[in-house]
């Protein structure tokens, strides 16, 4: 178990600053709740730390951390109910990535061809060589531990489809001089599969999706990110999965449209019959042939937003507000300050708070600056 320590300082006349120490790594044989607080007590105490001066708390999205009942939070709230606890940003944004991924079969299917295509050109030097011949960037594995693993996946297909091709192409040439039928066989599979419309669709949308997530990931990494900030990139996330629900499925048509002249696809989508069903009459019903593209957009398209946005508002659920009389009139005194000073540009929790102590408000606004301590405090 890492324990990373965050603190914010406050000077008079000079400012904030917020700071992220890593104090080091705990062994822990029993992963318990109960057993991994007791084992961050018992190190707090060598640190001389009081527990009660803690005003947040952050972990990943294991039962044992983030759990209501036994979780650590949840033990270490009941020491100190000021200790507010707020979900790891990254690791949650992690987890709807890998909601995403199971979101379907179509979805399953599409990291399934990913894989056998990083394996296939990883066994060997020599294939990956024929890879690196052809593209600039090369194809990645998976992982549901590293935050970025599925978007380096899809990148490359992204951008460099036509060079993919070309190397799949070089190494099927290569397994037949060499003999080697299974992996010419595979080779001519995986050819076969991605030059297909649905394929290529599926390119389109999952880098969309994929890029959006990873890019409020990576604005949550730094050091001075607090819970407004939070909010407001979850706030934008959705706000992007909402309206891409809407027009995403057309913008990603005419993406693919492109690529496919250029790579001579035919914009196909395979025939799904429904079965034969026997009525209460007489006559024989006809085969019903589902619209394709309306399929694919049912089958793959629809779960994989709907399930992005419902995974959002589930792991991001316990950020909430604050909500007290005397802030609210601080808050309102503040804003006609700020607003009769034209030189400032505050955006943030962290501008605000800088500001005050700047200016020297913190005696005028003293639960505003509790408020604004607490946010930035929080991981």
């Amino acid at each position: 178990m890492s324990i990373i320590l965050r603190s914010v300082t406050c000077t008079s006349r000079v400012g904030i600053n917020i700071s992220e120490n890593f104090f080091g790594y705990l062994t822990v044989n029993d992963t318990t709740g109960k057993r991994l607080l007791d084992a961050f007590l018992n190190q707090a105490k060598k640190w001389d730390l009081n527990i009660l001066d803690c005003r947040g708390q952050s972990y990943d999205n294991g039962a044992n951390m983030k759990g209501k009942l036994k979780g650590v939070q949840a033990r270490l709230l009941e020491m100190n109910p000021k200790a507010i606890y707020v979900p790891c940003a990254n690791h949650s944004l992690n987890l709807v990535i890998v909601d995403d991924a199971l979101s379907s079969i179509s979805a399953i299917s599409f990291f399934g061809v990913l894989t056998r295509l990083y394996t296939l050109f990883s066994s060997s030097p020599p294939r990956w060589e024929i890879l690196k011949s052809c593209v600039e960037i090369s194809v990645k594995p998976q992982s549901d531990t590293r935050w970025e693993s599925k978007i380096n996946c899809v990148k490359p297909l992204r951008y460099y489809l036509k060079e993919i091709l070309e190397s799949l192409n070089r190494l099927e040439k290569h397994a037949f001089e060499k003999k080697d039928g299974a992996t010419a066989t595979e080779v001519r599979s995986l050819i076969e599969y991605i030059r297909t419309w649905p394929f290529l669709l599926s390119i389109i949308i999952w880098y969309d999706v994929l890029f959006q997530i990873n890019k409020s990931s990576k604005l949550l990494q730094s050091s001075t990110t607090s819970l407004d900030i939070l909010a407001g990139k979850i706030k934008a996330t959705n706000t992007f999965l909402y309206e891409y629900c809407e027009t995403g499925f057309t913008d990603a048509h005419i993406k693919a449209q492109e690529i496919a002249e250029e790579l001579g696809i035919e914009k196909v989508f395979p025939t799904v019959r429904l079965r034969k069903k026997k009525k209460n009459v007489s006559i024989r019903v006809a085969d019903e042939t589902r619209q394709p593209e309306h399929q694919y957009k049912a089958d793959f398209f629809l779960p994989l937003i709907d399930l992005s946005i419902a995974s959002v508002k589930e792991r991001f659920e316990q950020l909430g507000d604050i909500d007290s009389e005397d802030l609210e009139m601080e808050l309102k005194q503040f804003v006609i300050v700020v607003q009769e000073d034209k030189n400032t540009n505050l955006k943030s929790a962290y501008d605000f708070l800088n500001y005050v102590y700047k200016e020297e408000l913190q005696e005028t606004y003293p639960n505003l600056v509790i408020a604004l301590r607490i946010i930035l405090t929080s991981p």
